[in-house]
């Protein structure tokens, strides 16, 4: 059977261990939680939170998205390090769920070209920042 479709297959190695010490800062030293406050509010096991930031268990999707809705994080910022000044994001559920209804609507091949062009415009902008 083949492994559903997600955002973090076009990681390298080295990009999901910089995601792993942003979850480590965002759960430490934004948010201060434990990891056992963490891992509840997220509904994961503590034990895959620990394995999670030791590098030793892998980010999976489920995890990700947990992350960003639970506390409305900005996923540019969470995969790629972009717009530190933004981690978190306002969001309604109103217009989160319809960017989530309109992405799940895509094509395999439509979500690969978005996830694409936003990998490269997330290149583009940390050579040149709006600063």
């Amino acid at each position: 059977m083949k492994k559903p479709y997600s955002i973090l297959n076009t990681l390298t190695k080295k990009e999901l261990l910089e995601v792993n010490k942003r979850i480590i800062y965002l759960r430490t030293d934004i948010l201060h939680l434990t990891q056992a406050e963490f891992s509840s509010k997220l509904n994961i096991s503590q034990s895959y939170i620990s394995l999670l930031e030791s590098g030793k268990k892998a980010l999976t999707k489920s995890a990700y998205e947990k992350i960003i809705a639970t506390f409305s994080i900005n996923f540019e910022w969470l995969l790629y390090g972009n717009d530190t000044d933004n981690i978190f994001i306002e969001t309604t559920t109103t217009s989160t769920d319809n960017f989530i209804s309109w992405y799940d609507s895509l094509s395999l091949i439509e979500k690969e070209k978005i996830n694409y062009l936003l990998k490269e415009l997330s290149i583009i902008l940390q050579k040149h920042p709006f600063n």
